[in-house]
């Protein structure tokens, strides 16, 4: 008889086969349809039998059920209202393998009870993705030249691999303070991997997310002990380095170049933008049709910013329906963090932060066509239940079995078995 975790088991392997193929493999060495729709079709299944098999219950779950939502909505604007219809349907079978991709992720979570599997895989992802671009990258033309993974690999969807990196790093206290100068260490190579791409855009967000981690971890303990003394230095350590850096390397780089070229890239990006609005008054309330903004636009480009796109594609009707509900997780975010919580406080924080950094870049990328944000967004969805859960759980088996268990990673087995024992 199959045990039934082996189906949650399968789909979370697959899951991560997908996730780290759509940001490196693809990105990296080039497009194979066959991982792409052969893991989603075969996890989904494995998720369907597990539903199935625990008396048909379809949970909801968080942001993931909006996409799904807005896909069908989507679907049935744009196929009244779409020019180049082919296209069309070929987004509208990517977009909707996305979103079960981001159901699949929030159901595995919920029957584990722990998000921690995911984020590993984004920084396991995210350290491959820079070894990769450092060691054996590319050369990438934009307004300049620039280093990527490969030369098909867009340098601004690298530099969102790093932020997700640098977040699935510095999200858990548990294992940053205990592995601090490793984490900085992680988090400088990242940094250093955005600067490599010279996207502006994502070395703004990774520096503000860098500066409040590490507010935000010397306040984990008030005590000037040993380990206090330890974190400073190491912060002393990389922001002198940094500085060093910036001094006398920067103004050679590509992203310094980049930097110059701010004001004519803003007087670009405002001209899509106007675009977008024009093609949106055309039809306000339903939109031009998913993904139809390149069709319509002479550049045969996307409006580059997710306002602009939502609005302009799938009019009032589809803005509301993506961003009300964005806006509410998000905002339960902000209430739990604010929240006398001091336990889960940090982790709460990372999770802000992030939520933060996803509206702004949403103001010069697309959410809608990038699994990466897409997954990042469904995960801070339902990230404030699930950080409450998974402490809760480490505290009751620190207090019960000793913190050595838990914290060590040649315990992870056992930790696991005593906490199936817990439960029960």
């Amino acid at each position: 008889m199959t045990d039934k975790n082996t189906w949650i088991k399968g789909a979370r392997f697959l899951i991560s086969i997908f996730i780290f193929y759509e940001m490196f493999i693809k990105e990296a060495f080039g497009n194979y349809p066959l991982i792409l729709y052969g893991t989603v079709v075969m996890a989904t299944t494995f998720i369907a039998v597990d539903i199935f098999s625990n008396n048909g219950k379809l949970p909801i779950l968080g942001f993931p059920f909006v996409l799904l939502f807005y896909g069908v909505y989507s679907f049935l604007s744009g196929s009244a209202v779409s020019r180049d219809m082919p296209w069309f349907y070929s987004i509208m079978v990517t977009f909707f393998a996305f979103s079960i991709v981001c159901f699949d992720c929030c159901y595995i979570i919920k029957r584990n009870g722990s998000s921690e599997w995911l984020l590993n895989v984004f920084l396991i992802t995210a350290f491959v993705c820079s070894i990769k671009t450092i060691f054996f990258g590319a050369d990438y033309r934009t307004e300049v030249i620039v280093r990527t993974m490969s030369v098909n690999n867009n340098p601004n969807f690298l530099g969102l691999t790093m932020i997700i990196g640098i977040f699935s790093l510095i999200s858990r206290k548990k294992y940053v303070v205990k592995r601090f100068w490793l984490s900085m260490a992680i988090v400088v190579m990242f940094l250093y991997v955005i600067l490599l791409t010279a996207s502006r855009k994502c070395l703004f967000s990774a520096l503000a997310m860098t500066f409040i981690w590490m507010f935000s971890v010397l306040k984990t303990d008030r005590r000037l002990n040993f380990k206090k003394i330890s974190m400073i230095f190491a912060i002393i350590i990389a922001i002198g380095g940094g500085i060093f850096y910036y001094v006398t390397r920067y103004a050679t780089t590509s992203s310094y170049a980049r930097m110059l070229l701010l004001s004519g890239g803003a007087s670009t990006r405002t001209t899509l933008y106007r675009d977008a609005i024009e093609y949106w008054k055309t039809s306000p309330i339903i939109g031009i049709g998913f993904c139809q903004y390149q069709i319509w636009s002479p550049f045969k480009a996307y409006s580059h910013s997710s306002y602009a796109e939502i609005l302009c594609c799938t009019g009032i009707i589809g803005t509301l329906l993506f961003f009300v509900p964005l806006f509410y997780y998000f905002s339960k975010i902000a209430k739990a963090t604010i929240r006398k919580d001091t336990e889960n406080r940090y982790d709460y924080v990372m999770c802000l932060t992030m939520a933060m950094i996803e509206l702004f870049l949403g103001i010069g990328q697309i959410f809608l066509y990038d699994v990466a944000h897409l997954l990042i967004l469904s995960y801070l969805s339902i990230a404030v239940e699930y950080i409450a859960i998974e402490n809760n759980r480490d505290q009751q088996l620190i207090e019960k079995y000793g913190e050595s268990i838990v914290q060590r990673r040649f315990f992870k087995a056992k930790t696991l078995k005593l906490q199936r024992n817990t439960e029960r």
